[in-house]
Parts: C-alpha cells; structure tokens; sequence
C-alpha cells in the first residue's frame, strides 16, 4: 500500500527496512555507548588511585629515603609530581 502522493518510484518497503535496521543499530549504539562510559570511569578510577599510590610512595620515600640510594628515584619522582 503506497500513499498516493508518494512516486511510484518511491520504495516504501526500502524505508521500512532502513527503519528497522537503524532502531537495531540504536540499540546496539545505546550499549557500545554505556558500556565506553563504564570503561572511562574505571580508567579514571584506576589512574587516580595509581597516581594516589605514587604519590605516597614518593612521600615516604622523601621522608625515609634519605641516603639509602633513593635519592635519584626521589628526585625523579619529584619532578614528576611537581606538574
């Protein structure tokens, strides 16, 4: 059944098909989407508790580290926390 103002050429069934396969490819793109979300936010979480346990680690090793040979590894990370 095609509508009477539509061509003849017009191929309703094409767009119905174009339809239902763009509501598939939403649905996919809906997940794909959340799940990117949840890999950001636990790539954040991880890089923050890294960076919270470097931080510490350069900390101790500034206060106890003196003269035990990691004076290099304290300057180094020194530089590297001071950005």
């Amino acid at each position: 059944m095609t509508p009477d103002f539509l061509p003849r050429s017009f191929d309703l069934n094409e767009m119905r098909q174009d339809i239902e396969l763009f509501e598939a490819l939403y649905l996919i793109l809906l997940s794909l989407t959340q799940s990117q979300e949840l890999v950001d936010d636990t790539s954040v979480t991880v890089g923050s508790e890294a960076y919270a346990a470097g931080l510490m680690i350069y900390n101790y090793a500034k206060v106890s580290g003196k003269g035990s040979g990691l004076d290099s590894m304290v300057d180094d990370l020194g530089r590297r926390f001071a950005r």
